[in-house]
């Protein structure tokens, strides 16, 4: 029989069943020093944080014996990779900050598996401005990790810390959701913490509720994105991805999609007010719009979402914290001209909103259209249809006239014999 020391298996205990994490660093009082369980020798650590450095520099991070200071990591290495430590034996945290600047941090730590640290296809970003990314080929997952928003806006309801989403430049042949939270270390796994999704897959069903297929919708126009979170990610397949991420809050109360076929996000964490979206319309043709909705509800007020035409149809989804739902897909097809967002509490709950709609086949033509193109077309199908009764009416005369013709000599021929 072969033996082993105990020590061989200690770093099977200590890091076994190890999970990515997260820890805010207003959470640690001054004087003691605390070690976080389950963390995997080959971990990455990364901070996220607009704090002052010299803040930082009093808080300090031990792992296999090496002492690293907070403000040493407090940046990027080149263009926008930030900073990072590897995990070699334990990770603790202590800290001489008081309770009076502990309380005022916004930054945090994040902590990957070693898997994922050593997948060229993860990455990570630490958002503190500007950032043009382009997510890696193929399968790929990229982690964005939000700093404390620095804005002059007076909306009670903007973000604690957010990305601005703009300019995505994606392949049809891409799919590409984004999650909330941060991966998990089974990431790779199926999950439903996905709050937009380009492409759309929209499953039709018969009468029967059978499904009998499905409807790719990629769009091309991609409304910008506000997403208040702490941190989310990106996962696609296919080819790259290229986005503009910023640390920018736009107020968007009252949005207006930039055209026809488009998709876009409304997200709330926090403090929330009313928020509608009107949309572009094309009347010459059928129109598929719809919502991906989670909804996380902490009161008995309802959080609804309304889908308005302009002749006063609606559809309406309301939930409370009775009637939560999670990746919730409505598709339905009408002329909806405008999205709104409403609750009867300010703080309702965390909710994620993507809206979309999109044409397709050109409405066949009748004369209640008063829209000046489908009036023309209306005009023309009557022309074309009296041009046929009046052929139809002319050709009728005719053989008339003849009959009348052929009865009147055969009368006078009567009348000669």
């Amino acid at each position: 029989m072969t033996w082993f020391p105990l020590t061989a298996l200690l770093p099977l205990i200590a890091f076994g069943n190890c999970d990515p994490n997260i820890f805010q660093l207003n959470k640690y009082s001054t004087g003691s020093t605390v070690t976080f369980d389950y963390v995997e020798h080959g971990a990455k650590l990364y901070l996220a944080s607009n704090d002052d450095n010299s803040f930082l520099k009093n808080i300090e991070i031990i792992s296999g014996g090496t002492i690293t200071t907070l403000d040493t990591i407090n940046g990027y290495t080149a263009g926008y990779t930030p900073m990072s430590l590897t995990i070699t034996g334990g990770l603790s945290l202590r800290t001489t900050n008081n309770d009076t600047i502990t309380n005022v941090l916004t930054g945090y730590l994040y902590v990957t598996t070693k898997e994922q640290a050593d997948d060229p296809s993860f990455a990570v970003y630490v958002l503190k401005n500007r950032q043009a990314i382009t997510t890696p080929d193929k399968k790929s997952t990229v982690v964005i990790l939000n700093t404390e928003l620095v804005t002059d806006s007076t909306d009670i309801d903007k973000p604690l810390k957010t990305s601005y989403v703009t300019a995505i430049n994606q392949s049809p042949d891409t799919n590409m959701r984004f999650h909330w939270g941060f991966p998990a270390a089974n990431w790779t796994n199926v999950t439903i913490n996905q709050f937009f999704e380009n492409p759309l897959y929209i499953e039709n069903y018969d009468y029967d509720g059978k499904l009998y297929n499905s409807t790719k919708a990629f769009f091309d126009n991609v409304e910008p994105l506000q997403i208040g979170l702490d941190c989310w990610y990106i996962t696609t397949d296919g080819p790259a991805v290229a986005m503009i991420l910023e640390s920018k809050y736009v107020s968007n109360h009252v949005y207006t999609t930039t055209a026809v076929n488009a998709t876009g996000l409304i997200v709330n964490s926090l403090i929330y007010k009313q928020h509608e979206v009107n949309f572009l319309l094309d009347y010459t043709r059928t129109r598929t719009v719809g919502t991906l909705i989670s909804v996380f509800p902490i009161s008995d007020d309802y959080i609804s979402f309304y889908l308005s035409e302009n002749n006063g149809g609606q559809i309406v989804q309301n939930y409370n914290k009775k009637t939560n739902i999670k990746h919730g897909l409505l598709t339905t097809y009408m002329q909806a001209s405008k999205l709104t967002i409403n609750s009867t509490s300010i703080f309702p709950g965390v909710f994620y909103c993507q809206y979309y709609g999109f044409t397709g086949d050109l409405i066949p033509v009748t004369s209640t259209v008063v829209q000046t193109s489908s009036t023309i077309s209306s005009t023309s199908a009557v022309s074309t249809s009296t041009v046929v009764t009046t052929t139809k009416s002319s050709s009728t005369q005719s053989i008339i006239q003849i009959l009348c013709i052929t009865v009147a000599l055969v009368f006078f021929l009567i009348i000669l014999i």
